[in-house]
């Protein structure tokens, strides 16, 4: 997302990537969309952004309806997802919610 928290968060993974690289995208602040999927390219992709639309996302990709309150993020939360990235077509491998990633850290 294009928003200063998002950006700032996804600097701190950025030692986590083993290649690759960050990317701001304004699609991340508005309803998912296919501007957005046409950006999402490669094996592995990390996404940061804000609810209601990371929601609305995830929902798209694992049931094909964007049903964001269906599925809401808690401020640093994550969820791992497979597939390929169209609506409906992809899986839930996790769901955290960030009290659960604080005491991994």
């Amino acid at each position: 997302s294009p928003k200063l928290r998002a950006v700032q968060t996804a600097e701190l993974l950025i030692p986590l990537l083993e290649k690759g690289q960050t990317r701001v995208t304004p699609h991340l602040a508005e309803p998912p969309g296919e501007a957005l999927l046409e950006e999402l390219e490669g094996s592995s992709v990390a996404l940061v952004g804000h609810e209601p639309w990371l929601g609305s996302l995830c929902a798209w990709l694992l049931v094909g309806s964007p049903q964001g309150d269906a599925f809401p993020f808690k401020k640093g939360g994550v969820a791992h997802l497979e597939g390929h990235p169209r609506p409906g077509q992809m899986r839930l491998l996790g769901f955290w919610p960030p009290r659960l990633l604080r005491k991994l850290a």
